[in-house]
């Protein structure tokens, strides 16, 4: 259970400029450091040194390291555009959050503050001749990173803003969501049964509107235990609230409004889904890029064949909700993931898209029939319900008998879902 504070801290130390700032505050340290350092090295190390030696390194490390920085900004800029366009706006999101990609920049930019203070140090004598040789050792460590980090960056350059690094990144991100998601069930509260009763005194309204990214069970839980109440949760992350929407029922004897406000504070609210708690928005991704495949002026099916498959094995490897005998957020009750949705938003998107290719709905119907038989009840009938919806889609756009035949054959229902009247 990823607590409200964490949350928070992760989500600042995806932006770039926090590890660059962070990487090129480690440069500021390096005038302090250099007297520690010379005070261990070989005296003939330090002798053997001169000021003249460290400039000439400090100067190729400045020059170099501006244009190296510059140019990866400017690759990763255009890449990163690239898959905006050609996978997902959200794929974008993904790339631009990866940790990979922000040390690698953030180690350019480090260097180049670090040769640049550096430099200044040297120029005002604020180090002392005895400790130029340390400051000797601490560059060519710098160097040694720095092309340890140029290598790497070669290496990601050759796959960065594809259409398939984009797709793993996003296989990856669902992955790890629904395997979060299994870890900590009904995020680490304990299970609202659907029609259970629960007494409810007061209701707990959302002071600002936009989607739920994020909820601290274990933070309210412990609010709810000084007041002996316990809280029924109305949304859960990625639901769209308004302002003055019920988050959750409580049932506590008096609920001051500074009560309610630190209460509400669990709830993190915002214009944007987030990928940590919400597996449906997690899996949603992928199918927007098998979508975007799918359009007319792209036109690659395959890659919507491809998605299909891992969206196969992500669902696969679900484990149905077990509720633990000991809840960290026991007195916080939250329902369980809705296995429909999640299937729905996986596969009928791109059955509606692919409608009049018989090579995507053969996929679609494959992935489905795996599920229906999946060890989850609830989602086996999700695959069944979701399959027959296909089938309508697939009935509406294959233009062959023998094509519609064929879906039908590979479908875990025979039966399509029947249309609206009119």
């Amino acid at each position: 259970m990823i607590s409200q504070y964490f949350f928070c801290a992760r989500e600042v130390g995806r932006r770039l400029w926090v590890r660059a700032a962070l990487i090129s505050g480690l440069a500021l340290v390096a005038p302090v450091l250099a007297p520690f350092l010379s005070s261990i090295l070989p005296d003939a190390f330090l002798t053997g040194i001169g000021i003249d030696q460290v400039r000439t390194l400090l100067d190729i490390l400045a020059n170099s390291m501006l244009a190296v920085t510059t140019f990866s900004l400017t690759v990763m800029v255009t890449a990163h555009l690239a898959a905006d366009q050609s996978a997902s706006p959200r794929g974008h999101r993904l790339l631009r959050e990866d940790g990979g990609t922000q040390t690698v920049l953030a180690t350019f930019v480090g260097s180049f503050v670090f040769a640049l203070v550096s430099i200044v140090v040297l120029q005002t004598r604020f180090v002392s001749a005895e400790a130029t040789g340390a400051y000797y050792l601490m560059t060519l460590v710098v160097f040694g990173i720095v092309i340890f980090n140029i290598l790497r960056w070669i290496g990601q350059l050759a796959s960065l803003g594809s259409v398939e690094a984009t797709i793993a990144t996003a296989e990856e991100q669902a992955r790890s969501t629904l395997r979060t998601r299994a870890e900590t069930p009904f995020l680490g509260a304990r299970h609202l049964r659907p029609g259970a009763e629960h007494d409810s005194s007061h209701s707990l309204l959302c002071p600002s509107g936009g989607y739920v990214r994020h909820i601290d069970t274990g933070k309210l839980s412990s609010l709810l235990e000084d007041r002996q109440g316990k809280a029924l949760l109305e949304v859960l992350p990625g639901s769209f609230v308004n302002t003055g929407d019920p988050l959750a029922h409580l049932s506590v004897v008096d609920l001051t409004e500074e009560d309610a406000g630190a209460m509400c504070r669990c709830f993190v609210v915002g214009r944007t889904r987030s990928f940590d708690q919400d597996p449906i928005f997690a899996v949603s991704v992928l199918t927007e890029i098998a979508e975007r495949a799918l359009s007319p002026g792209i036109n690659d099916p395959r890659t919507a064949m491809d998605v299909c498959d891992r969206l196969n094995l992500i669902l696969d490897a679900f484990e149905d909700e077990v509720e633990p005998e000991e809840s960290a957020a026991s007195l916080v009750f939250a329902p369980s993931l809705d296995l429909f949705s999640l299937v729905q938003s996986a596969f009928e998107p791109i059955a509606r898209d692919g409608k009049s290719n018989v090579q995507v709905q053969a996929h679609v119907q494959s992935a489905l029939k795996r599920l229906s038989e999946h060890r989850s009840s609830e989602m086996a009938e999700a695959a069944r319900i979701v399959s027959g919806r296909a089938l309508a889609y697939s009935d509406d756009g294959l233009l062959l008998a023998a094509d519609r035949a064929r879906i039908k054959a590979i479908a875990p229902v025979k039966t399509a879902a029947s249309k609206p009247d009119g």
